[in-house]
């Protein structure tokens, strides 16, 4: 209906916005479980950040590459690569990657027990 909408209305931002969020919110409940079970574990909270940074920004970036396309040029790609971007519908799949990353980047840390010694 959103899709109709823009068509109809030339306004494809609040599609190209809303449905990569939509997927995101999507990533985030399938990775879920996985926060529970980490729930669990006793320990500190950690953030995986090379998790984030090296798989997570691609993904957003492939997934809001329409409107990137659309309002910042210039942060494009080459055409061709643009081109199979934009004519599949890939940056749904890599919204939902990464909803998915975002949440499954947490995890519990075991407490670090101290070094004990024993002088005999």
């Amino acid at each position: 209906m959103l899709k109709e909408h823009s068509a109809e209305t030339y306004n494809f931002i609040s599609y190209i916005i809303y449905v990569p969020l939509l997927y995101i919110i999507i990533g985030i409940f399938l990775g879920l479980p996985t926060l529970i079970k980490e729930n669990s574990k006793s320990g500190r909270w950690s953030f995986k950040l090379e998790k984030l940074v090296f798989v997570g920004v691609p993904a957003i970036y492939i997934a809001l590459y329409p409107l990137i396309y659309a309002k910042a040029r210039i942060l494009m790609l080459p055409n061709y690569i643009s081109t199979v971007l934009l004519s599949s519908e890939i940056y749904f799949i890599a919204a939902l990657i990464f909803g998915y990353i975002l949440v499954t980047a947490l995890e519990k840390k075991p407490k670090e027990q101290p070094d004990i010694q024993v002088n005999v």
